[in-house]
């Protein structure tokens, strides 16, 4: 049920910028899609030269989502 609650949270937040922090670490990006198991995303890498790149988290694996408020 919660997880039903937190993939239709997340939709809400398409095209949005996020932070995922799973177990190894922090993505920041775009969600671009939700799906009942996966988070799918453009996470922007900062640097000399901006960067993209995709990136699929399975939700099972989040330690938590921070979105804006």
């Amino acid at each position: 049920m919660f997880a039903d609650l937190l993939v239709d949270q997340l939709r809400n937040y398409t095209g949005v910028i996020v932070e995922v922090a799973v177990a190894d670490g922090l993505f920041e990006g775009i969600i671009r899609s939700v799906t009942a198991g996966v988070i799918e995303f453009t996470e922007i890498i900062t640097g000399y030269e901006q960067q993209t790149r995709p990136v699929v988290i399975p939700l099972s694996s989040v330690s938590f989502i921070r979105v804006p408020i």
